[in-house]
C-alpha cells in the first residue's frame, strides 16, 4: 500500500521517507539491498533516511545473522483509521482534521483527564474562525461543560477579542452560558502580540495545538512539549492585564439591568 498524500504532510514525510516507506509496505519486509533494488537507487542514499524513520518509531528491524531486515510500522498505528475525517496518531502526536474533529479535542480538554484548571491562548484570528465555523452552540457548550465539571478555565488573548467578549452580552446563551462560570480568569495582552490565527489549550501533561482557520489541530502528550508551552504561555500571564470574564459579564448585564427604564425587563430573552 502506497503512503497517502494526507499521511505524507501529517507525518511531515519528505518524498524519500514516503518512498522507502512506501517500499516496506509492499515488500511486508526488506533488506537494504532489497530496498536499493525496489527503489532503483544506491543504498548509500538509503541510509540517512531509513535512520531518520527509525528514530521516529516509523520502521523497525531485526538482525538476521549479521544483516538486519526492515519493517514499516504504519500498520500498527492508528493512521488510517477513518473518524469523519483523517486521524494520524505518531509517538505522542495526535493529529486530527476537520471541525468536528477540533471541537472532540476541545471538549477532551474537559472530560478526558480530571484537571481543575484549562489554560487557553487564543489567537484574534483564531477566535475569529472558532466563531464562524464552531458556532455560538459550541462556545456555550464548552462553557457549559466547564461548569458541570467545576473546571476554572484561564484565557489569554489581545484587547480586541476582549472587547468582543464583554460585547457578547448581547446574546441570551452566551450570557447564561458565561455567568453560571465559578471563575473565568483572562490576561489581556497588546493586540500586535495576538494577530495570529493559532489557538493553544493546555491541561494536565497535554496540549491542542488548533489551527481553526485551516480546520486542523494536533493533540500533543509529550511532557517536555508542554512544558515548553506552559513556559511561552506564562510570559503572557506575568505581562498580561489579568481581569475575571464572569465578574465583567455579571457587571455590565447589571449596569444594563438598572439603566433600563421603569417597567421593562432588561434582563435578555430568548
Amino acid at each position: 500500500m502506497q503512503v497517502q498524500k494526507a499521511e505524507r504532510r501529517l507525518l511531515g514525510l519528505n518524498k524519500r521517507e514516503s518512498e522507502l516507506l512506501s517500499a516496506l509496505e509492499r515488500l511486508k519486509t526488506a533488506s537494504m539491498q532489497e530496498l536499493a533494488d525496489e527503489l532503483k537507487l544506491p543504498r548509500t542514499s538509503l541510509y540517512w533516511p531509513l535512520d531518520q524513520l527509525y528514530k521516529r518509531n516509523l520502521v523497525v528491524y531485526e538482525k538476521v545473522g549479521k544483516r538486519k531486515r526492515w519493517y514499516s510500522r504504519m500498520g500498527e498505528l492508528p493512521l488510517r483509521k477513518k473518524l469523519g475525517s483523517l486521524e494520524t496518531v505518531a509517538g505522542d502526536v495526535r493529529v486530527v482534521e476537520g471541525v468536528e474533529q477540533i471541537k472532540e479535542l476541545y471538549r477532551l480538554s474537559l472530560d478526558l483527564h480530571p484537571t481543575e484548571r484549562v489554560l487557553i491562548l487564543e489567537g484574534t484570528v483564531a477566535a475569529t474562525s472558532i466563531a464562524r465555523k464552531g458556532g455560538i452552540d459550541f462556545l456555550t457548550e464548552y462553557h457549559e461543560r466547564a461548569y458541570k465539571n467545576k473546571i476554572i478555565v484561564e484565557s489569554i488573548f489581545g484587547e480586541k477579542l476582549y472587547e468582543n467578549v464583554l460585547r457578547m452580552i448581547v446574546d441570551p446563551k452566551i450570557v447564561r452560558s458565561l455567568s453560571r462560570l465559578n471563575t473565568w480568569i483572562a490576561h489581556i495582552v497588546p493586540e500586535e502580540w495576538m494577530n495570529v490565527d493559532a489557538a493553544v489549550v493546555l491541561f494536565r501533561e497535554t496540549a491542542i495545538i488548533a489551527d481553526w482557520t485551516k480546520t486542523h489541530a494536533v493533540l500533543v502528550n509529550n511532557p517536555e512539549i508542554v512544558r515548553l508551552l506552559r513556559n511561552f504561555c506564562e510570559v503572557f500571564q506575568l505581562t498580561g492585564r489579568k481581569v475575571d470574564i464572569v465578574s465583567e459579564i455579571r457587571s455590565a448585564v447589571a449596569k444594563s439591568s438598572s439603566n433600563a427604564p421603569a417597567g421593562e425587563d432588561a434582563q435578555p430573552r430568548e
